[in-house]
């Protein structure tokens, strides 16, 4: 299980290895919206394990307004999530 791939997060994630999730995703760049939050959530998650609470609010902070256009998702009708 590589670390640099994101599904693999879980499993590292079931074995408690918060410091390791930080090191995975910290050079990581995200392909898509998914990926970019599936990472934000999982490098959130590891700071809050790890007690590292300012940071992790700075993580949350740094995504900004979820409902906002640059992360909102078209369906194949047309219209937006």
């Amino acid at each position: 299980m590589k670390l640099g791939d994101t599904r693999s997060n879980v499993g590292i994630a079931e074995q408690g290895a918060w410091r390791s999730i930080l090191e995975a995703i910290k050079g990581q760049q995200a392909a898509d919206q998914e990926q970019l939050l599936c990472q934000a959530a999982y490098y959130t998650l590891a700071l809050v394990k790890l007690h590292n609470y300012t940071a992790a609010d700075a993580e949350i902070l740094k995504l900004g307004d979820l409902n906002s256009a640059h992360l909102s998702k078209v369906s194949d009708d047309g219209e937006q999530n």
